[in-house]
């Protein structure tokens, strides 16, 4: 399994741990569904997604009853990302307690607030549908335009004083 695949998992199940068993693994599989990609793929669509993870049809519906019925909170698992990320990249040592302007509890995880503000419905993007292949190099996933690839929305222009407007606002508010 390539470094980055591990770290990922590593911190995945770290984030799962602690839920009941049968919750914990369902739960797994949806966030692996998340990261790798395949929720895109599957146009947001969940049970094709964890399928195309190549999970068995009873890991599907576990996974599927995980998200519906299972036994965690959103809150829970982020303040377990954000311990994990405290202790990986200590943050608050590195930036918050040597930039004066920063609190010194400072986490951010959050390395790509544009992706939410997207998620989010944000509409200070142009986005188009293009084919995209992904591969991994050296540890790292490297995306590119590729008409062999699987088809997904990208985006491909950025209303940049907009958002920086909007992140500021909300970062300060």
């Amino acid at each position: 399994m390539p470094p980055a695949v591990y770290r990922m998992m590593t911190l995945l199940c770290s984030l799962v741990v602690t839920l009941p068993i049968g919750t914990n693994l369902g739960l797994l599989h949806l966030l692996w569904m998340l990261v790798n990609g395949q929720l895109r793929g599957a146009r947001g669509a969940v049970i094709p997604g964890l399928s195309a993870c190549g999970l068995s049809e009873r890991s599907v519906r576990r996974a599927w009853a995980a998200r519906g019925q299972g036994t965690w909170a959103c809150e829970q698992l982020l303040a377990r990302q954000a311990e994990a990320v405290a202790r990986d990249y200590d943050n608050e040592g590195a930036w918050g307690q040597t930039c004066a302007a920063l609190p010194d509890d400072t986490l951010n995880f959050q390395h790509d607030p544009l992706t939410c503000a997207v998620a989010l419905g944000w509409d200070g993007v142009m986005i188009e549908q293009a084919r995209v292949s992904a591969e991994m190099r050296e540890g790292w996933l490297y995306e590119r335009v590729d008409e062999g690839g699987q088809a997904m929305r990208i985006v491909i222009a950025v209303d940049g004083a907009r958002f920086n407007e909007l992140w500021l606002r909300l970062v300060t508010a």
